[in-house]
């Protein structure tokens, strides 16, 4: 995950948000998962990047964030480790 937060879109694009990438979607579209570092750690949101909506500036809007979960601990109950 760390080739992700610094060489890779889009967590470059986001690190400076904030966000650092946590796994990866495997159903298919491979997109980053990532927490923001400024949130509570007991109620964190999980969200999914997607990579192909970082802008022309190397910048993402946080509009185009979707929350996949809203509770950290849930989460990771729920994910597979690969």
């Amino acid at each position: 995950m760390i080739d992700e937060m610094y060489e890779y879109y889009p967590g470059i694009a986001v690190l400076d948000m904030g966000y650092i990438p946590i796994g990866s979607c495997m159903e298919g579209s491979g997109d980053p998962y990532f927490v923001k570092l400024n949130q509570n750690p007991e109620n964190s949101n999980v969200v999914r990047i997607r990579h192909d909506l970082v802008e022309d500036d190397d910048t993402y809007l946080e509009s185009n964030i979707e929350i996949v979960s809203n509770d950290l601990t849930d989460f990771f109950s729920n994910c597979s480790v690969i």
